[in-house]
């Protein structure tokens, strides 16, 4: 175990490129998220957006063991650079959006976050120069999360700015909408919001609640695609070169040099073996729940939440502003814990997560739309920040702690995280918002349990 003055020389020497690093990463993966939360509003019509984030969800869980021969073969840092360009792409294809243009660029991208999300451990890595040491990949995995969180409030804040004349066009017709006329009334969105009765309508009132004009998006996609293309500079600069940081033949990581002069089926047998010689443990295999807990959770916010709560009783232009309440309190949690992470124990972790997620789903089932209620966004948006900064956190820190190889352990966050995204979004069009209520609520509970008896049977 590192000494305080040790442990405190080793983050003056590296934090720099652990912050500018964070910082870049954010600019590709923010907007990104920020999109995403956007697509089941601006993408309703024919389902096409909810569909397309699918799309994205199952490839990125299907193809995840590409990353096992690509960092064998070209190492993270690499494997992190190629990932985020479809970023970009998939942010530019938005400007075009029809069935093929979306699946393809969404195709790409789930590819790429398979490739993405575990790499980014290279972040992580560059801090702590391949050491294992709970302590200090504790630290420095907070500290990427909380600045991540910043990005993800900052970014949100740009569609409440780019997208303001879909807020005056709502302003116009709320009255006559909320007041029960035509098709669309205020008591159908929140829980009672369900996709299946208007998203394959030709025309519905409630398309202009959800869409954008086409001048306020080609801005907002723009400028997005430009700070997504500076972040990757940032990343080709900034990274340091890989290293294997090995001590041990049994906590070897996926990543050596030595790999190189292999074909790449023997990469490939040899990474799988690895990953599976890091996944036979019972501690790893119970956390598997929480991490498709969080990708669930994180789905609710970016689709339900968005879409049932915001965009249906506000308009898609206070996305923005709900969304910056939500990453605000998420990075003031963050940085807390950054600050705690000693005296913060996983399963006060686990139960503060269950605890803030119940509410949130208590305080989405029983509101009952009307305009004097429609604080309630803003309400629910604070309370599912607390609640998506702990299931995050609880991610990250399982994966960077439970396991001895950060490769490994990635590849299994992100594959449960995505195949978590998956299931709700496979439930998004074709379901009302209460039903996902229920199928979360006690997923939340079984995953918690599972998670605090490997804490207590199984961690040492």
């Amino acid at each position: 175990m590192l000494s305080i003055s040790s442990f405190c020389e080793k983050i003056s020497a590296t934090k720099w490129r652990l912050y500018i690093t964070s910082i870049a990463f954010s600019l590709v993966l923010a907007p990104e998220y920020s999109l995403v939360s956007l697509q089941t509003s601006i993408g309703i019509k024919k389902s096409l957006g909810s569909s397309n984030v699918f799309v994205y969800c199952m490839l990125c869980t299907v193809s995840l063991l590409l990353y096992v021969p690509l960092v064998a073969w070209i190492g993270r840092k690499k494997c992190l650079i190629i990932g985020e360009v479809p970023s970009v792409i998939y942010t530019l294809a938005l400007l075009y959006q029809n069935i093929w243009t979306m699946t393809i660029a969404s195709g790409l991208m789930g590819v790429a976050e398979s490739i993405i999300m575990p790499a980014s451990c290279a972040i992580v890595n560059a801090f702590y120069n391949g050491e294992f040491d709970g302590t200090i990949r504790k630290q420095s995995t907070s500290v990427f999360l909380t600045v991540l969180a910043c990005g993800q409030a900052v970014t949100s804040i740009v569609p409440g700015i780019m997208l303001h004349d879909v807020g005056v066009r709502s302003n116009n017709s709320n009255s006559s909408m909320r007041a029960g006329s035509g098709d669309f009334e205020i008591s159908d969105c929140g829980s009672n919001d369900c996709p299946m009765e208007y998203a394959f309508q030709q025309n519905s009132e409630k398309f202009q609640q959800l869409i954008p004009t086409r001048d306020s998006l080609v801005v907002f996609l723009c400028f997005f695609a430009s700070l997504q293309t500076f972040g990757i500079i940032v990343h080709c600069f900034a990274i340091p070169s890989d290293s294997p940081g090995t001590r041990a033949p049994e906590n070897e990581s996926l990543w050596s040099s030595e790999k190189k002069k292999q074909d790449v089926k023997s990469l490939l047998r040899g990474s799988l073996s690895k990953l599976l010689l890091h996944m036979r443990s019972k501690l790893r295999m119970l956390t598997i729940p929480v991490q498709i807990q969080y990708g669930a959770f994180s789905a609710f916010l970016w689709s339900e939440f968005t879409r049932a709560y915001i965009s249906c009783s506000l308009g898609v232009d206070h996305i923005g502003v709900c969304l910056f309440i939500t990453y605000v309190v998420s990075f003031i949690v963050n940085f807390a814990f950054s600050r705690l992470t000693s005296s913060v124990s996983m399963p006060m972790l686990y139960f503060m997560g269950l605890g803030f997620e119940i509410t949130t789903y208590i305080v989405a089932y029983v509101w009952e739309p009307d305009v004097t209620s429609l604080y309630v966004p803003y309400l629910l948006a604070g309370i599912m920040g607390v609640t998506h900064a702990a299931r995050r956190i609880v991610s990250y820190v399982t994966a960077s702690v439970y396991f001895d190889d950060m490769d490994s352990s990635y590849i299994v966050q992100t594959g449960c995280a995505a195949f978590g995204n998956m299931i709700i979004y496979a439930m998004a069009s074709a379901t009302c918002v209460y039903v996902k209520i229920y199928f979360l609520a006690p997923l939340s509970l079984l995953s918690t349990t599972f998670a605090t008896i490997a804490h207590f049977r199984y961690w040492q």
